[in-house]
């Protein structure tokens, strides 16, 4: 029986596109070739008015990797909404104006979409404006201003499959 060397950390290196191993390790050994796995991509529809909410909406999801489509309002909303299903909704709540409330309330309710998290986004100022976002059938909802790390986490956790 021939002796085959023990492979060691720098032997089991291998370049992309090469065919051998980098390192001590015989060229006669085939090593695979190791691609970088890209991370699931998921739709987060996010329906905000203001355009800095956007903008810090679209690069904290898109730096994780998911494909954010937007809305400006709820009729907006609808419509993505018909023609496409996301995974995730995102929605800003204006409390004074109660935008977003009902729009969440009518995805709640429509069989069709019903299993699609909500998260809201609001200036919530007492406890009775996180009993009417509870209500409106929300799955999460931040303050302002968010933390962004908890933020990623809830996202994160609410676009486990399953």
């Amino acid at each position: 029986m021939k002796d085959v060397p023990t492979p060691t950390p720098e032997a089991l290196i291998v370049r992309k596109g090469a065919a051998e191993p980098m390192g001590r390790l015989s060229s006669r050994i085939q090593m695979p070739e190791f691609e970088p796995v890209a991370p699931l991509e998921r739709q987060v529809l996010v329906v905000e008015w203001d355009a800095l909410n956007m903008k810090l909406f679209r690069d904290l999801l898109r730096a994780r990797g998911h494909v954010v489509i937007e809305a400006r309002e709820d009729r907006n909303a609808a419509r993505i909404l018909r023609d496409q299903r996301p995974d995730m909704i995102l929605i800003g709540v204006h409390l004074s104006g109660r935008l977003g409330l009902p729009a969440a309330r009518e995805i709640r309710d429509n069989p069709v979409y019903n299993d699609i998290p909500i998260i809201a986004v609001a200036d919530i100022h007492r406890p009775e404006d996180s009993m009417r976002i509870r209500a409106s059938g929300c799955d999460g909802f931040f303050a302002k201003p968010i933390s962004v790390p908890k933020f990623i986490e809830t996202v994160e956790r609410l676009l486990q499959p399953g």
